[in-house]
């Protein structure tokens, strides 16, 4: 097969040579796909043989669900008052709370 195939659910057992775009796609052991898969869920089962790309899908629309930028997130942990990547510390030695229990 030749071209882009567009489906619910991409399920191969041959020889695919095109870009895939579907929520999940599936290989199967006989199956071999040579391009780009454009999917949310890619499953290869033993002997399935896939050349190319994996890929999230491009985003359909630009909204809440989308991921936040750096400096989005970095302006919330300085609202906080604490650098980026730095954990809130509960403890009064300034550990992290995941270790204060005990």
């Amino acid at each position: 097969m030749k071209g882009d195939i567009r489906a619910a659910h991409i399920v191969v057992n041959g020889l695919v040579t095109v870009r895939c775009y579907a929520p999940a796609v599936t290989l199967l052991e006989q199956g071999r796909i040579e391009g780009d898969v454009f999917t949310d869920e890619f499953a290869i089962e033993r002997g399935g043989v896939f050349i190319g790309q994996s890929c999230l899908p491009p985003a359909q629309a630009k909204g809440k669900d989308e991921p936040k930028g750096k400096e989005e997130l970095k302006g919330k942990a300085e609202a906080k008052g604490r650098p980026e990547n730095k954990p809130a510390a509960d403890a009064p030695d300034g550990r992290p709370a995941q270790e204060v229990a005990g």
